[in-house]
């Protein structure tokens, strides 16, 4: 079995990719450990990254509430999440199987709308108008 040559860029581009996924995943750890932090320290500052005073009690008092509704939301984000999924899936599926035949008509036009909005995406026009405000030519 051949041995693959570790090169200099490989290392390079690991340890960027490394500093961006801790880049990305530090602002959710630091949330994560300031819920799980003493209300004492977090007053005074001293929390930076580990909890101190580590205690789950603003847990229990969120999860156990009933005014937050956090069951509900919980349910509900699975609930859209995995009924758009199955609607997602069975459209692509649909719309492919669709534009596959040959002896649909126009057919190249309906794929052309689609092309078309997956290039001009619906934000385009409220983007540029902000663009537009604030750089003006």
């Amino acid at each position: 079995m051949k041995r693959k040559k570790v090169q200099v860029f490989d290392i390079i581009n690991n340890i960027i990719l490394l500093l961006v996924a801790v880049i990305c995943i530090y602002p959710f750890l630091y949330v994560f450990f300031v819920a799980c932090s003493n209300g004492t320290y977090l007053q005074r500052g001293e929390v930076s990254f580990l909890p101190k005073g580590f205690n789950l009690e603003a847990f229990k008092y969120i999860m156990g509430s009933t005014k937050f509704h956090v069951w509900t939301g919980l349910r509900n984000s699975f609930l859209y999440t995995f009924g758009g999924t199955i609607v997602a899936i069975l459209t692509t599926y649909v719309t492919a199987y669709a534009l596959s035949r040959p002896r649909l008509k126009g057919r190249y036009l309906l794929m052309g709308a689609f092309i078309v909005t997956w290039v001009f995406d619906a934000g385009i026009i409220p983007q540029y108008i902000i663009y537009n405000s604030t750089f003006p030519a």
